[in-house]
């Protein structure tokens, strides 16, 4: 009886520890199995399911991770100069920005003047350069003192629609400054129009750029929206820096500077 107990319990082992049959089981004492890499038991012996789960968990980690990245850089990743280092550059540089809105602001501009040119006149563009502007432009939007009344808003139709004094544009719409790069000068004059870091393509958005937004009058806030006297309303965020979340086409959102200074930032797919 002794015998075939014997003989029975060595067969178990013989077969349980036979690499060709159970590769990941192996018998350590007698009634006592351990499931083991099979690295430990035998450096020969490959553990096919082992390696399959390892293979399949390497595999998951690298797809997942993948789709991860594609939707950081696609969905949130801004290219973009960060708010801090714009703000930075405004409040070192505040009295050019000022002095070149002013200068833009009171320039004459008659209808029947190209005045496109204006910047070359006197030292602008050394304003310009200083504090890192591209450009100076009027942007949507009349500021008038009490900007929301009706009355403003009638005599701002009749100013452009009847009298046609599109000067109002220039003296009191909202104006667009784009920023430029480190500028350099070429022969006689500077190069002023390298504002590439400021505007960068987006694969959803098509392109997406930052800039300067001066308002002739403090605009109102109201619950995160700034209002516009067209009644149109745009977001006030907290940061720029990343792509704003639900971000609609042709959408411009801001950040307060000042109550007056915003940065802006738009998409233009």
């Amino acid at each position: 009886m002794t015998d075939i107990r014997h003989n029975k319990e060595s067969f178990n082992e013989e077969y349980l520890n036979d690499n060709k049959i159970f590769p990941h089981i192996h018998m350590k004492k007698r009634g006592r199995l351990s499931l083991v890499c099979p690295s430990t038991v035998d450096e020969k012996v490959v553990c096919p399911r082992f390696r399959r789960f390892r293979c399949w968990l390497s595999a998951s980690g690298i797809f997942i991770g993948f789709w991860l990245l594609v939707y950081y850089f696609t969905w949130i990743y801004n290219p973009l100069p960060s708010d801090e280092s714009m703000i930075k550059n405004f409040k070192e540089h505040r009295a050019d920005f000022v002095e070149a809105v002013r200068r833009y602001r009171e320039y004459p501009r008659p209808n029947d003047k190209d005045t496109s040119l204006w910047f070359e006149e006197g030292d602008t563009l050394e304003v310009y350069r200083r504090a890192g502007i591209s450009r100076i432009t009027n942007n949507a939007g009349v500021w008038l003192h009490d900007p929301y009344s009706q009355e403003t808003d009638k005599k701002i139709n009749y100013e452009i629609t009847v009298k046609h004094n599109h000067a109002l544009l220039h003296q009191f719409g909202t104006l667009k400054i784009v920023p430029s790069t480190p500028q350099t000068k070429q022969g006689a004059r500077w190069d002023w129009t390298d504002n590439r870091a400021f505007r960068k393509g987006k694969i959803i958005y098509g392109v997406i750029w930052k800039d300067y937004n001066f308002f002739p009058e403090p605009p109102r806030i109201e619950d995160g929206m700034l209002l516009w006297p067209s009644k149109k309303k745009s977001w006030v965020l907290a940061s720029l820096n990343q792509i704003p979340k639900d971000w609609k086409d042709f959408e411009c959102v801001y950040r307060q500077i000042e109550p007056q200074w915003y940065l802006r930032l738009c998409n233009g797919h």
